[in-house]
């Protein structure tokens, strides 16, 4: 979330901002206070868990995406997809992502 705020002042609008937008409803908000550390690291772990368990194409499109904030049409021509399959790709992951915090606990 820092990685946003950085990425998402005024002056440095970038390709991770949309990707971010894509990602907010699934995952749950910050809270203040001492718990946050504690959240951070059960979400760490609980995301690290969600992509060892997807096969290795929708891993590295999922962190080509989400971590180093690809474009779609960027990622489809480099990897032989068509960009609407991709698409298609991340909602169900974002979706399924979505499912695996609820069922772990997590208030999103």
């Amino acid at each position: 979330l820092d990685r946003y705020a950085y990425h998402h002042s005024q002056k440095r609008e970038t390709a991770l901002t949309e990707a971010y937008e894509e990602l907010e409803a699934c995952l749950p908000l910050a809270k203040d206070g001492p718990e946050e550390a504690a959240m951070v690291q059960e979400l760490q772990r609980t995301l690290n868990d969600f992509l060892r368990a997807q096969p290795e194409d929708a891993r590295r499109f999922f962190l080509r995406r989400y971590w180093y904030g690809e474009a779609l049409s960027e990622l489809a021509a480099q990897e032989g997809e068509r960009p609407a399959r991709l698409a298609q790709l991340m909602l169900r992951l974002r979706r399924s992502l979505r499912a695996h915090l609820e069922a772990e606990g997590a208030e999103i």
